[in-house]
């Protein structure tokens, strides 16, 4: 099937649903890299498919994530950036995707429950507490940065049970007394 569909594309580089075809295999088989270059070409076909857009921001969001793992903090950042900038792309194309503003927010919020890990691990030292306060600003800042983005996709859908944890966690964590509303 892999090899009719190479074949297709060559012959029919313009058919959009080839290059539909090829990019849900790219999806199910977890080539991210090979994805990219795919959903790119999508987007110069479609300029106006926001979900495009939204599928690029998600696989920079997973390239990102592959390389924070593996410690490699300049390509992280790079993949980021990117994401970052095909969500913002992807709610400009539709405005009423929450989708694109969920995972913009959710961005910065796994950068500020990463923190929290490292929050754990801190002792009771001086230099200890001095650390913990320093990711403790850090993380409230991932969380101010994350707030309005998890804010606009809960105003296009009020009932997403994933937003609404996500507000109820930066609240809480912000001592604001609108996590006790978030929670109910």
């Amino acid at each position: 099937a892999k090899k009719v569909l190479a074949e297709g594309i060559k012959k029919f580089p313009d058919n959009t649903g080839l290059l539909f075809a090829q990019i849900n295999s790219y999806l199910q088989e977890g080539k991210l890299d090979e994805l990219v270059a795919s959903l790119k070409k999508a987007i110069e076909k479609e300029p106006n498919n926001a979900s495009l857009y939204l599928n690029l921001g998600r696989v920079y969001d997973d390239l990102q994530t592959r390389e924070t793992t593996a410690k490699n903090d300049a390509k992280a950042s790079e993949y980021f950036d990117l994401a970052k900038k095909y969500y913002s792309q992807a709610a400009e194309k539709d405005p009423k995707a929450g989708d694109a503003h969920y995972m913009m927010g959710a961005m910065y919020y796994n950068k500020a429950a990463a923190l929290t890990q490292e929050m754990n691990n801190t002792d009771n030292s001086t230099a200890g507490l001095k650390r913990y306060k320093q990711l403790n600003d850090q993380m409230i800042g991932y969380f101010d940065q994350a707030l309005p983005h998890f804010q606009k996709a809960e105003s296009l859908d009020a009932n997403d049970v994933n937003t609404l944890i996500a507000l109820n966690e930066i609240y809480a964590r912000k001592e604001d007394e609108l996590s006790l509303e978030f929670k109910k």
